[in-house]
């Protein structure tokens, strides 16, 4: 018997057999991430088909009666017209009456349950239990002209949409509301939708999360305000960022979680008028020009504060009014209120910049924390602001300075305000951008929720006539009755 023959016979039908059961073997583990691909590439092609079926919705109304054919792929499972789904509901004072409209669902379902679907002219994804935007509605909220746009799409038709040729056809177009006026007023947008949390964060990524009055819940609904905003409003957060890219920390700055992004106005208009106003008031105190340096209500102008200036302001009598026409450079004991009755507040207006740095503060009733309400400091777009560092610099109060696109050069570099090594706030801040960077010994930075949360806060002196800008001007709501067929 040749055994060299069938030892060579026995290692081929052996590594054949091996070859078999590891592709065997390969195959059965690889299953599993076969079909997460087909799936993740059938979600694909289905957002993509939804976003195409948006589009056309969209052409057909800007265009009136006309209809539209177009090739979707949705694939074995198609899809599900849902009529009546949700709705929209828009108030104003400035409306002659409130806007009720109703939204349909265009909805596809795959087999381990994400949800896609087209609804009330956005695209939503629906994972366990995150919503994604995949397409934003026509929404459209213009900062520069102060106009809302809003045309909401309703859909009705067949109750399943197969894969192939669909037609997009508008039964209907009404103009709820068209450039309606409503300076000094504000509009509250109440969305009902299964996708709510879709809703939500797409209304955050317009407007800020400063506009949403009431979170999604159990309800299914989301209720956010644009327009002109109630001034005391502007400190129920211990951080407000105009930016929404406006926030970041580092070190270890043992920041206050009361922090939020939203839309603000800036005041350097009426600062200007502030300004121009108090030069020329018979009232008025001019600090550079006397050195008695403890004060109590009234009008008080300076140019520059610099280091060594110090300003004590005793509000037993009544509030007191500081104008600065230019930078704050705030050294030891610079600005203090050592005693007030009531409600006296220090309203502190300022063309230029501030900075805190070496030591120098800014403060209520140093050491202890009593009420950061009482000291007010108002800036233009354009100012930057500085704590650090360096020393530990105590600012107790509010500070309202919020910018759009401003250029930060000076001071912070890419932001409006910095706060760096160990200076110690208490109170509320509102800026375009802001960073804390906290040093070995961190940083302090505290919301006075206590004091700031209902505060009824006035941006201006009491004389004078001053008036913050309206955020939304204009406003247009039209409702388009959208039908959808499979040809």
């Amino acid at each position: 018997m040749n055994t060299r023959g069938a030892t060579s016979l026995v290692g081929v039908v052996l590594l054949f057999g091996l070859v078999s059961i590891g592709a065997i073997v390969l195959l059965l583990s690889a299953g599993p991430m076969i079909n997460t691909v087909s799936e993740t590439t059938e979600q694909e092609r289905v957002e993509q088909a939804m976003v195409e079926l948006n589009t056309q919705m969209h052409v057909v109304t800007q265009h009136g009666e006309t209809t539209r054919g177009t090739d979707i792929d949705l694939n074995e499972y198609g899809a599900v017209t849902r009529e009546n789904t949700g709705s929209v509901v828009i108030e104003s004072e400035g409306l002659d009456e409130t806007i009720e409209t109703t939204i349909g669902t265009v909805e596809w379902v795959g087999n381990d349950g994400t949800k896609i679907a087209s609804e009330g002219g956005a695209v939503f994804r629906e994972t366990g239990n995150e919503t994604r935007l995949v397409s934003a509605p026509q929404f459209d909220y213009d900062h520069s002209t102060t106009t809302l746009n809003f045309p909401v799409v309703n859909v009705s038709g067949e109750e399943e949409l197969g894969q192939g040729d669909i037609t997009v056809s508008q039964l209907d177009a009404s103009t709820r509301s068209e450039s309606s006026i409503i300076e000094n007023e504000n509009v509250t947008v109440t969305v009902e939708s299964e996708y709510c949390v879709g809703w939500q964060n797409y209304f955050v990524q317009e407007v800020g999360s400063g506009a949403v009055l009431e979170e999604c819940s159990d309800d299914q609904t989301v209720v956010v305000r644009m327009g002109y905003f109630d001034v005391d409003e502007s400190f129920d957060s211990g951080i407000t960022f105009t930016d929404p890219d406006g926030f970041s920390t580092g070190g270890n700055p043992n920041v206050t979680d009361e922090r939020r992004w939203g839309v603000r106005d800036d005041i350097s208009d009426e600062i200007d008028q502030i300004v121009n106003q108090t030069v020329s008031n018979e009232d008025t105190v001019f600090l550079n020009e006397t050195s008695d340096r403890d004060r109590q209500d009234g009008l008080y102008y300076t140019d520059d504060i610099e280091p060594g200036d110090q300003y004590s302001f005793t509000l037993t009598d009544g509030n007191a009014t500081l104008v600065v026409d230019g930078d704050i450079t705030a050294g030891e004991d610079a600005i203090t209120v050592p005693s007030r009755t009531g409600d006296n507040v220090l309203k502190i207006y300022a063309t230029g910049n501030f900075e805190a740095d070496s030591g120098d503060v800014v403060y209520y009733d140093e050491p202890e924390r009593q009420d950061a309400s009482v000291i007010q400091l108002y800036g233009k777009d354009t100012m930057e602001i500085d704590f650090g560092p360096g020393g530990s610099p105590f600012y107790e109060g509010v500070i309202y300075a919020p910018a759009r696109d401003g250029q930060w050069t000076d001071r912070c570099s890419s932001v409006q305000a910095c706060f760096h090594s160990n200076p110690d706030f208490y109170g509320s801040i509102v800026v375009e951008s802001i960073e804390l960077q906290g040093g070995q010994g961190g940083l302090g930075f505290e919301y006075d929720e206590e004091n700031l949360k209902d505060l009824d806060v006035d941006f201006f002196p009491e004389d004078g006539v001053y008036q913050l800008p309206p955020d939304l001007t204009y406003l247009n709501v039209a409702q388009h009755d959208i039908e959808i067929k499979s040809d």
